[in-house]
């Protein structure tokens, strides 16, 4: 594998925990009025946008990128609201979500 693709996947890993960061925190924003976290939770979202930019601009396709984004942080989202904020969970909600992480793969693959 060569620097530039170990550089996409660093850029991509920065772009993925950032939006994590940015989701853990949106709670704590309390709607955007709670200063300090909303100020995090749009720094880090401005800086995940930025990584996915220079992803995007190194020449990953977006057909690739956004399926794969929109797979697995509402996933991990839904794991973090679960362990961090006590949210309910049942298994068929967890399941049915995997699957459709599994179904946007899947699809992203197709031509």
């Amino acid at each position: 594998m060569g620097s530039s693709s170990l550089r996409m996947i660093a850029l991509l890993s920065v772009a993925f925990i950032g939006q994590l960061i940015g989701i853990t925190l949106l709670p704590r924003t309390n709607g955007f009025t709670n200063p300090l976290p909303t100020l995090g939770c749009a720094a880090v979202g401005v800086f995940s946008l930025w990584m996915v930019a220079r992803v995007v601009h190194g020449g990953v396709s977006l057909g690739i990128l956004f399926p794969l984004m929109a797979a697995i942080v509402p996933l991990i989202a839904v794991i973090i609201g679960i362990v961090i904020y006590g949210e309910s969970a049942s298994l068929l909600k967890v399941a049915v979500l995997a699957m459709a992480c599994g179904l946007v793969g899947l699809a992203s693959r197709m031509a």
